[in-house]
This record gives structure tokens, C-alpha cells and sequence, in this order.
């Protein structure tokens, strides 16, 4: 990555090199012609020395650019560890499936403030979804084109009770439902503040089979602010946050995608509004 600091000892070598080579002329020259060289060898050194002046970053610019350039590779470094880490594990695939059980839901409170797109600790960096019920409705295919399950039970907070979620505006509700869905999906959202620090951010996700217990899928990845949070050209930093290489999210609903390419819909949800 070429930097500011990089450029600045480029110019700086060569201006003083140049210099250099000047005198050494100057001098030579002025040997043969005292009061005429005089004037252009001061033109040859001025005019050059202005002109880099201009260019040039000042020395406290200089300064900010290198320790911005040694925290970026520290980062990096960090993101690179991480995501030796992640990657994903398909133990078995299950078809036409009608719905689904989301053992939590991104909640409102971690939904997307523009304060948020700037915040190193946003809870839902990695996964950047939809909040609330907007995170339900995407499951039944609202926001997916139609792709999606014809209903979805959420577990409660209290760990005992289940909504079952189906229909389209506004959905429909049904407490307690006899026959809750087998399958389920849960995830975690990764805030460590040695990683968020850095501007890393990581998430996993896990499919279980509820009546066999097991997990029958799993998937750990990470993401890199590379910017830092800066916010130079108004640009909003998590939104162009950088997935492990060839371990994508598949933004957007990372979740949501990568279930249906296990637990895979019964049908296609036509026509959702």
C-alpha cells in the first residue's frame, strides 16, 4: 500500500539528490562565471525548493500519515489471524422445509443508526441485517424476492414460549403452535474489544437439528473496516467493511442466506409485499 509517507521520502531523496547535483554544477560553473551563474544557480535551487515545499506534507501531516499507515498493517495482521479461523461446516443438508425456528432475532436495539456506521463496538457489524420484525420478514421472503419459509417460530425471551410469525402485512401471530419447526438457526455476534479496537468484527452462525440435538451446520467469519472509521469523503465505515478472503458473509442477510443453503425452502413465498 503506497502512503503518503512512502511518497514524501521519495520526493525527499530525489529533491535532495537533485540538489546535490546542482551544486556540484553550480559551483563548476561559477569558476568560469562569477556574477552571471550566480543568479541562475540561486533560480535552479529556489524555484525547485518552493515548488517541493508546496507539495510536501507538513511534518505533522508526515507524522499522522506513518502512525495511520503502522495501524492499518497492525490491523490487517489481526483481520489476517482471525480469519484463519473462519470458514464453514455443512454436516447435512435438509429439502423442502416449511419453516423454520430462529432462536434469536437481531434485536432493535442493535438495528443500523448512522451514529452506528462509526461506532467500532456496533453489536451488528459483522451481519449488518434487518432488526425486530424486519429480521423475521426476511425469513418468510419479504425482502429476498419471495425466497423464504412459510412460517417462522421465534423463541421467546423467557426460553419457554414460541410465536409462529406467517402472512405478509401484517403478519399474523400464533402462540404456542402444536407442531413447533425442527430446524433452527441461532448466531452470535462477536464484540471483542481487543478485535473491535482494530475495526474487526466477526459473527457465527449454527443450524441445529432440534429433535436429533445436533448441529448440522456451522459458519465463523469476520470482517475489516480498512478505513479505520475514517470518514473523509463522507463515506460510512461499516458499509465497506471487508470479508475474509474466499469466506464471505454473502452480504446481504448472511444469515438468512446461509440457512437456505442448508435447511432449503419448501417453495419460493411469490409475491410478498
Amino acid at each position: 500500500m503506497f502512503t503518503t509517507y512512502d511518497l514524501y521520502a521519495f520526493v525527499n531523496t530525489v529533491y535532495w539528490g537533485s540538489m546535490l547535483v546542482l551544486i556540484l554544477i553550480g559551483w563548476g560553473i561559477l569558476k568560469a562565471n562569477k556574477a552571471r551563474m550566480r543568479f541562475y544557480v540561486a533560480w535552479l535551487l529556489i524555484v525547485p525548493a518552493g515548488f517541493i515545499a508546496m507539495i510536501l506534507p507538513s511534518p505533522k501531516k508526515y507524522q499522522a500519515a506513518k502512525e495511520q499507515q503502522e495501524r492499518y498493517e497492525q490491523a490487517a495482521a489481526v483481520f489476517k489471524k482471525q480469519c484463519e479461523q473462519a470458514g464453514e461446516k455443512i454436516y447435512r443438508t435438509v429439502d423442502n422445509v416449511e419453516g423454520i425456528m430462529l432462536l434469536k432475532i437481531v434485536s432493535e436495539e442493535d438495528s443500523f443508526k448512522d451514529s452506528d456506521a462509526h461506532n467500532p463496538m456496533w453489536r451488528d457489524a459483522a451481519f449488518q441485517s434487518y432488526a425486530g420484525d424486519g429480521f423475521i420478514r426476511t425469513f418468510l421472503g419479504h425482502h429476498t424476492n419471495g425466497v423464504g419459509y412459510l412460517y417462522i417460530d421465534v423463541l421467546q425471551k423467557n426460553q419457554t414460549d414460541i410465536i409462529r410469525y406467517t402472512g405478509r402485512r401484517p403478519l399474523l401471530q400464533e402462540k404456542n403452535p402444536k407442531n413447533p419447526a425442527r430446524y433452527a438457526v441461532t448466531f452470535e455476534q462477536n464484540i471483542d474489544p481487543e478485535l473491535r479496537k482494530h475495526w474487526v468484527a466477526g459473527g457465527s452462525i449454527q443450524i441445529i437439528d432440534q429433535k436429533t440435538n445436533e448441529i448440522i451446520a456451522e459458519k465463523t467469519s469476520y470482517v475489516f473496516e480498512k478505513g479505520l472509521g475514517g470518514r473523509g469523503g463522507a463515506r460510512m465505515p461499516w458499509m465497506f467493511a471487508e470479508d475474509c478472503p474466499n469466506q464471505p458473509f454473502v452480504r446481504p442477510y448472511p444469515i438468512f442466506k446461509f440457512l437456505i443453503s442448508v435447511v432449503k425452502p419448501k417453495q419460493e413465498t411469490k409475491n410478498v409485499q
